[in-house]
């Protein structure tokens, strides 16, 4: 959805694009059951914000959104939930099937709906923008990547992604050695195209592009 495009704009930098040079140590032969049962090898510092700085951030996005979607009246929507991608997401699917909007989330945990039907729409365009509005993701997602959080997307592509797509006869490279990974700030090397495999949607649903967020935003310490 344009609103969840969000996703591309606040978790960009977490839908794993990494590159393909040699590791010194390649990944993981053990295939860990789901991503539920990976671990990091150390947790990250929490990411604080505060509130004052997520209401702008909140606010920031809308504004740009509102504009987006060419609203000439726009509606004031105070927040319901603000949380991880993967709970507001299913929220916002709800919110807009119960406007009249055709949505629904996408194995990656995305949200897709007609982004044409909002130009020609302006209900669709305000259905979309309170929806967005009343469940949005946490912004924390938005911030620069620390060290830490770097290191803990290699591990997760290193230790759980690639043998989980490895298990289902994926061919990918291996990903960067660690230092190269995080010296590039989380670049070089691409999730796979699986648009013409059958199998698809069950691939991702089991080898999921993205880090969880509680261990990504550091809530998770144990």
């Amino acid at each position: 959805m344009i609103g969840i495009r969000l996703s591309r704009v606040l978790f960009g930098i977490l839908l794993l694009v990494v590159g393909a040079c040699q590791a010194t140590e390649p990944p993981s032969r053990e295939t860990i059951a789901s991503q539920d049962q990976w671990r990091p090898r150390k947790p990250v510092p929490r990411v604080e914000m505060s509130p004052q700085d997520v209401a702008a951030a909140r606010q920031d996005y809308l504004t740009m959104y509102a504009q987006s979607l060419q609203l000439t009246s726009v509606p004031s929507v105070p927040a319901e939930q603000i949380g991880y991608p993967e709970v507001v997401v299913p929220l916002q699917q709800q919110c807009l099937t119960a406007a009249g909007v055709a949505a629904q989330v996408e194995p990656d945990g995305s949200l897709q709906t007609d982004q044409g039907a909002a130009q020609r729409s302006p209900a669709i365009a305000t259905a979309l923008f309170t929806c967005t509005a009343r469940f949005f993701p946490d912004p924390r997602w938005n911030l620069q990547p620390t060290q830490p959080q770097l290191e803990l997307v290699w591990v997760y592509t290193h230790r759980f992604l690639i043998p989980c797509l490895r298990s289902h006869q994926v061919r990918v490279p291996d990903p960067p050695t660690e230092q190269r990974w995080v010296k590039s700030g989380g670049r070089g090397w691409d999730y796979p195209d699986l648009s013409g495999n059958p199998d698809r949607e069950q691939i991702i649903r089991h080898c999921l592009p993205t880090v969880p967020s509680a261990w990504y935003l550091g809530d998770r310490q144990e």
